[in-house]
């Protein structure tokens, strides 16, 4: 009895150690859910605020994100630091974003990891344009709140749907007009319904020919004789 009881509580133990780690990882991962400013850019009053902005964005897409200010990469592109700080902050391929504002080379750029790589790929060109002038201006709280505001990619969709549905409107109004113009100008060319229209020309010849009838002459001639009798007589008709 007293074996079988150490084995119920030695698997107890082991799924609390279990879950205990699972939560601690977890945890971990929640608080790299924040701005991770290197360079001192931000007040601390300041940072406190973008923090909690970072962590809503954050359970907003259920992934993880995070924003980085540096200006010390070590002579690495900014693409591969921004790979390795998230996969440090949170582990390869694990669904999250993280943005960079670069004050080295001044090439901020956007990270995506995971099961959403796709919808930012297609989007964080949008997303950087409303993200750089911020920070052109150095105003980083204005671009992290740019950023944590449409982490979810919604208004860009929504703009990209709306591009789509204008564009394909000017293309089937241009269509229209071309086939209108089309059509009107297939019927100036329709020539009206007369006989010249169906000629040859060059094999087509029309000529009259009249038969009139003029005068019939008749011409008598009298042949006298001084004979009495009878006597041949000849006559011409004309």
């Amino acid at each position: 009895m007293m074996r079988y009881t150490k084995i119920f509580l030695g698997l107890i133990m082991a799924l609390f150690i279990a879950f205990g780690v699972n939560d601690q990882s977890i945890n971990a991962a929640d608080s790299n859910c924040k701005v991770h400013d290197f360079d001192d850019s931000l007040k601390d009053s300041e940072e406190e605020k973008l923090n909690k902005k970072v962590a809503k964005a954050a359970d907003k897409i259920d992934a993880n994100v995070a924003v980085v200010i540096t200006s010390d990469k070590a002579g690495r592109p900014s693409e591969m630091y921004a790979k390795e700080v998230y996969t440090d902050l949170f582990g390869a391929n694990s669904d999250g974003v993280l943005l960079l504002i670069d004050n080295d080379t001044e090439y901020d750029y956007i990270f995506a990891s995971g099961k959403i790589r796709s919808k930012y790929d297609r989007y964080a060109d949008s997303f950087m344009d409303d993200i750089s002038p911020c920070v052109k201006k150095g105003d980083y709280v204005s671009a992290v709140e740019e950023f944590a505001d449409n982490i979810d990619l919604s208004a860009y969709k929504k703009s990209g749907t709306m591009k789509r549905i204008a564009k394909g409107a000017l293309i089937g109004v241009v269509v229209s007009l071309v086939v209108c113009l089309l059509i009107a100008k297939s019927y100036k060319s329709v020539k009206k319904y007369e006989a010249k229209n169906y000629e040859v020309k060059g094999d087509t010849r029309f000529s009259r020919k009249d038969d009139r009838f003029l005068r019939e002459y008749t011409t008598k001639t009298k042949i006298e004789s001084n004979n009495d009798g009878s006597g041949n007589g000849g006559g011409r008709q004309r």
